[in-house]
C-alpha cells in the first residue's frame, strides 16, 4: 500500500522572524522592508511572521502588523502569525483585537 503526499506551494511567500522588540523605534524599518517585498510580489503576496522572540510590543507594533495584514488582503495575499508569545497575544487582547490575531493564526490555544 502506497501513501500519497501532496504539497502546496505558496508563491510569493516571505518568512520573517520578528525581533524581541516591536516598538515605535523598530517598526518603521521593518514596515519599509516588508513593503519592499510587497512591491516586488504584488500578486497574491504572503507573509509569515514568527513572533516567538517578541518580548516587548507597543501599540505602534500592533498597528504595523494590522496595516500589513490589511495590505496583504487587499492584494489577495495572506498574513500568518506563528508562535506568538504571551506578551504578543496580550497586546492584541488589550487593544480589543484578539479576533484579528485569531484570523491570522496567532493564538496558542
Amino acid at each position: 500500500m502506497s501513501t500519497h503526499e501532496s504539497s502546496i506551494e505558496v508563491k510569493n511567500l516571505i518568512d520573517y522572524k520578528l525581533s524581541t522588540a516591536l516598538t515605535i523605534d523598530s517598526v518603521e524599518d521593518l514596515a519599509h522592508e516588508l513593503k519592499k517585498h510587497l512591491a516586488q510580489n504584488k500578486h497574491n503576496p504572503n507573509l509569515s511572521l514568527d513572533a516567538s522572540a517578541v518580548e516587548v510590543i507597543t501599540t505602534p507594533g500592533v498597528q504595523m502588523i494590522i496595516a500589513l495584514g490589511k495590505l496583504l488582503e487587499r492584494h489577495n495575499g495572506a498574513l500568518a502569525i506563528n508562535n506568538p508569545t504571551e506578551i504578543f497575544i496580550k497586546a492584541f487582547e488589550t487593544l480589543g483585537l484578539a479576533q484579528l490575531l485569531q484570523k491570522w493564526g496567532g493564538s496558542n490555544g
